[in-house]
């Protein structure tokens, strides 16, 4: 499945992706699909099993995402973050 991490801006997400990218986290950025919102903007899509991976990389660099959504096959289902 897919996962995608959703930031305040697109400073954030730029951010975020030298972080990932540093740390070997598989995924890129995407546009935020209009199902999980309506506001334009960029993503980092990823493979599920990449999240613990991915928030880890991001807090040790004092990132957080706003949001993390995985797409299941109802649709984009919101994330927990404390418990991811």
């Amino acid at each position: 499945m897919t996962a995608l991490l959703l930031f305040p801006s697109i400073h954030y997400v730029l951010r975020a992706e030298k972080v990932l990218q540093r740390k070997g986290v598989a995924g890129g950025l995407v546009p935020v699909p209009h199902d999980v919102s309506t506001e334009c903007g960029m993503a980092w899509s990823m493979p599920e099993e990449e999240i613990s991976t991915a928030l880890q990389a991001l807090e040790g660099a004092g990132l957080r995402p706003d949001a993390a959504w995985t797409k299941t096959e109802a649709g984009w289902e919101r994330l927990n973050l404390d418990r991811a």
